[in-house]
This record gives C-alpha cells, structure tokens and sequence, in this order.
C-alpha cells in the first residue's frame, strides 16, 4: 500500500511542473570550434584501377590524427593531408 502511494506522489508533482521546463544542457562538441580527424593514404594501382592500395606507416602511409577547423573546405583538408604525407613536396 505504501509503494502505490509513493507512485501516485510521483505522478502528482509531474502533473504540477508541467508547465516548467527544464534548462537545457549544452552540447559541448557542438561549442568547440576543433575537431579531430585521421587522415590516410590510399594508393591507387595503375595496372588495375579497381585495385586501392592502403600504405603501411613504415613505407610513408598509414593514419594521422589531426586537429582542423569545422569550417575547412575540402581543398585545405586536401592540401593538409599532403604536406602531412610528403613533407618534402613529392
């Protein structure tokens, strides 16, 4: 008897915050202006076009975890992720 008490006392003060809303919680990844990403290498073969090579880290490929801006276009991704793969411009 004691426990349908307490349920009905639970529904009771639902019924009387109803027209109260409860604050908001930010999203803290949707305030931060980075983000981070992992970039990697894939190499196409000329013989077979169908053919995509992932790059071990030992011979220059593998992934890189970076941090960008939200707000950088694809070319600056682009040009990041080659001076990240050949530092020396090749």
């Amino acid at each position: 008897m004691a426990s349908k008490r307490a349920a009905n006392s639970r529904f009771d003060d639902e019924s009387e915050n109803d027209g109260m809303h409860k604050a908001r919680v930010p999203h803290f990844n949707a305030l931060k202006s980075t983000r981070r990403i992992e970039i990697g290498l894939i190499v196409q073969d000329m013989l077979n076009s169908d053919l995509k090579l992932v790059c071990r880290a030992t011979t220059g490929g593998g992934t890189r975890s970076v941090s960008v801006n939200k707000n950088m276009s694809t070319s600056e991704l682009q040009s990041l992720a080659v001076t990240l793969f050949f530092p020396s411009g090749q």
